[in-house]
């Protein structure tokens, strides 16, 4: 389980830290620079270390530096206030691909009933779809 939470917090590094930045500052700028600053240092351990990154870290890296940018750019926090909705639909598209979920889980289950975690996988692209379109 504690594995599980460790991937999970490395695909979700720079939103995490978006979020307890702005948290504790109320200042969306600088929560957007230390998040895109978060992401590339990410990017960089993990090649330094040989660790490969997984979709979700890619997913979450791209948004964060594209829509961080544009908010760090034109001093405009939707760009960045969007990303939930964004995310939503691109975590989504990312979700479709069959077996994503099966890094997440105990050997055991992906031996056993590999068939049940893809359609798992594809119910919870489903919602993460609903869950954009509620957002925007």
């Amino acid at each position: 389980m504690k594995d599980v939470f460790a991937r999970l917090g490395a695909d979700f590094f720079s939103t995490i830290l978006f979020l307890a930045v702005y948290l504790a500052t109320d200042n969306v700028l600088l929560a957007t620079g230390v998040a895109i600053a978060g992401a590339v240092a990410q990017v960089i351990y993990a090649r330094i270390k040989g660790k490969p990154l997984g979709y979700m870290t890619w997913a979450s890296l791209a948004l964060v530096i594209v829509l961080g940018t544009a908010t760090l750019l034109t001093h405009d926090p939707r760009f960045v206030l969007a990303k939930p909705a964004i995310g939503h639909v691109a975590i989504g598209a990312i979700m479709l691909k069959r077996g994503w979920m099966l890094r997440y889980l105990a050997p055991i289950v992906t031996e056993t009933v590999p068939e049940y975690v893809t359609i798992a996988g594809y119910a919870w692209a489903a919602l993460m779809f609903v869950l954009g379109a509620g957002t925007i």
